[in-house]
């Protein structure tokens, strides 16, 4: 461990490279170590900014990327991320004339370059490159971990192996790609450092961040990465005795249940349930381990949905009512465009707990303005036996609360959604504790719902499992694609 640590250095990157920032008019020369990001609100031309990965550098996979596109005006309505004529990522405008790409992506060791390439409203287009090297060794963060939540003070830790013949002299941390870093540590020599500090709210604030490590040998060669990561209150926790179920590919498999989807005669005729997959319209995976629900083709009817299904024993390891906490954790990834008639729905069923011949349907949906709430907002809704004669139906309105926004809403963006949720087998009605989603493409926390909701029991019993429902309402197709699907129960 050095201790040659200072929290509020002098110096800043500017000192160790040069970088060029390539526009689709013009050509801007920086001299920060890692970006131009501090210029851009000064800059007055449309450029493309790429911060992250530096020119020249050594990064360690995954790749990540942070970088911004401002146009001469006109709203940006595409930006692809591109490995040479490969496309890694295909975003949808904001609406606006500056848009943020922040990713993740798995690259093969050598040499390679990243194009960034933004398109406007006008059909202006705005490119920039990046060439660097993609290596086993390099920066290595060990603490906080990747899209992690961590309480605070956050405790940092890192590993800077050179490469061959070469040492490492000196480690600057950086935070939100500002480009002074945050500590620095100097006067080393060894091939590998490892090096640690604890940092509290006054030097990372609570919510969503990016850390960046780089490195230098005595060349002044720099070994760069970056990860994402939240300070603040983590999402509850399971107990040690909890069981989780991995969802991605389980072996009891997914059933496609036609006549299933809640409207008769709305089933779609066309759909397909793919592991692996990708998501559709070139959007970047997490993992190369994700699994994709797609209707496919417009039937002809004013609906079309479909559910899929996979069924578990929910009684294995528990007593009699048991489990009564349950937890969704998943990543998915809309890459249809949004419409106000589509839904999305994730639910969990179980009988265990409830009267004989009824069940309890632990229902949500990101429902995208088919309520009748003031303005058909793209709200969360829930599965409540207290309507429908019992039958149940989606609740607007949340026990007299207000609604919750359901921020599903940028095609092509990865979201980590968690929600916690309690079962009472005493007045069979469930209860929605906390719903927390993450725009792991923004490394934003969109939304950290506490507020407890509650909604009774159906007469109508689904079994034990879980399902997703599509709903493309007025004949519209409709796919998502899902990874790291889990439900934790206790």
């Amino acid at each position: 461990m050095s201790t040659t640590t200072s929290r509020f250095p002098s110096t800043t990157l500017s000192s160790h490279f040069t970088r060029y920032t390539i526009t689709a008019r013009y050509v801007f020369r920086c001299f920060t170590l890692i970006a131009c990001t501090a210029l851009l609100p000064a800059l007055a031309k449309a450029d493309v900014t790429i911060t992250i990965p530096g020119p020249g550098v050594q990064v360690t996979n995954p790749v990540p990327l942070f970088a911004k596109v401002i146009s001469t005006g006109a709203p940006i309505t595409n930006v692809q991320v591109l490995d040479g004529s490969t496309q890694l990522g295909s975003y949808a405008g904001n609406g606006t004339s500056e848009f943020d790409v922040h990713g993740v992506y798995p690259l093969s060791t050598g040499s390679q370059t990243l194009t960034v390439k933004g398109t406007d409203s006008n059909n202006v287009t705005y490119t920039a490159t990046q060439t660097f090297t993609v290596a086993s060794n390099g920066s290595v963060t060990q603490t906080p971990t990747s899209n992690s939540e961590n309480p605070s003070p956050l405790n940092w830790q890192a590993t800077c192996t050179a490469n061959a013949g070469h040492v490492i002299n000196t480690v600057k941390l950086y935070l939100d790609f500002n480009p002074t870093e945050i500590a620095a540590f100097r006067n080393l020599s060894s091939n590998s450092v490892t090096e640690s500090q604890s940092f509290g709210t006054d030097i990372i604030p609570t919510g969503s961040h990016s850390l960046t490590t780089n490195c230098w040998d005595e060349t002044s060669f720099l070994y760069q990465s970056s990860i994402d990561f939240t300070v603040g209150t983590a999402f509850q926790a399971a107990p040690g005795n909890a069981i989780s179920l991995n969802l991605d590919n389980p072996s009891s498999g997914w059933q496609a249940d036609a006549g299933k989807s809640g409207t008769k005669g709305g089933d779609a005729a066309v759909h397909t349930d793919t592991y692996p997959a990708t998501p559709s319209g070139g959007f970047p995976t997490l993992d190369n381990d994700s699994r994709n629900f797609l209707i496919t083709v417009n039937d002809g009817a004013t609906f079309q949905g479909f559910i899929w299904s996979t069924s578990f024993s929910n009684t294995t390891g528990f007593t009699s009512g048991h489990p009564v906490a349950w937890i969704y954790d998943y990543y998915v990834n809309v890459s249809n465009p949004l419409n106000p008639d589509y839904a999305l729905e994730f639910d969990g069923n179980q009988t265990a707990g409830a009267p004989t011949g009824e069940g309890y349907v632990l229902g949500t949906e990101c429902n995208y303005g088919t309520n009748p709430l003031s303005g058909n907002p793209t709200i969360w809704r829930f599965w409540d036996g207290n309507l429908n004669a019992g039958h149940g139906s989606w609740n607007d309105t949340y026990s007299g609360g207000g609604a919750i926004a359901c921020p599903l809403t940028s095609s092509g963006h990865w979201y980590h959604v968690q929600v916690y949720l309690t079962v009472d087998t005493s007045t069979y009605t469930y209860t929605i504790h906390d719903i927390r989603v993450k725009d792991t493409t923004t490394n934003n926390v969109v939304q950290d719902s506490t507020t407890a909701f509650t909604f009774k029991g159906t007469i109508d019993s689904h079994g034990n499992s879980i399902d997703i429902q599509e709903d493309g309402n007025n004949n519209h197709t409709y796919s998502a694609t899902y990874d790291k699907l889990m439900v934790i129960r206790w």
